[in-house]
């Protein structure tokens, strides 16, 4: 049986959220600046210690808060489903002190349901530069032998 991971990936509008995954998944990056709207769900699958796992990557616009009951959650769609995720990638423009106090704030309200957080910060140096990790916090074991399946 494979299991499944959730991974919702928030930020400030314009971070680069929807470019670090599509760089994670398709080594692709868009110069065109297109604002995400709705939530949007990605489904690749991952080798790790020899065993295959299917990753839900959620997209997700920026949301005013984190929701705190599964009602908020529910009752607004870009948030179906964050609050049951395995881990949350916080996205922010090093540039941008206005992102870094919205990811400062999500990830509070994150530490008051979950426990775990992940915390991805991006630059963009220039308007041509593409995005890049600046300091990506992961666990040993995904450190270790991770690799992206190319399953299709």
């Amino acid at each position: 049986m494979v299991g499944t991971f959730t991974i919702a990936v928030l930020g400030s509008p314009g971070v680069g959220k929807t470019a670090i995954i599509r760089q994670f998944l398709y080594n692709d990056f868009n110069q065109v600046y297109t604002p995400t709207r709705t939530r949007y769900v990605h489904r690749p699958s991952v080798i790790l210690n020899n065993t295959m796992y299917d990753l839900k990557i959620v997209d997700v616009p920026q949301i005013p808060t984190f929701p705190s009951t599964r009602a908020q959650e529910w009752s607004d769609s870009r948030c179906r489903g964050i609050r049951n995720a395995n881990a949350y990638v916080l996205v922010y423009d090093i540039c941008c002190f206005d992102s870094f106090e919205y990811v400062k704030m999500i990830r509070q309200q994150i530490a008051e349901v979950r426990l775990h957080i992940f915390l991805q910060s991006t630059g963009d140096l220039s308007s041509k530069a593409k995005p890049y990790v600046q300091k990506c916090y992961l666990p040993r074991s995904l450190k270790r032998n991770a690799k992206l399946a190319n399953i299709g």
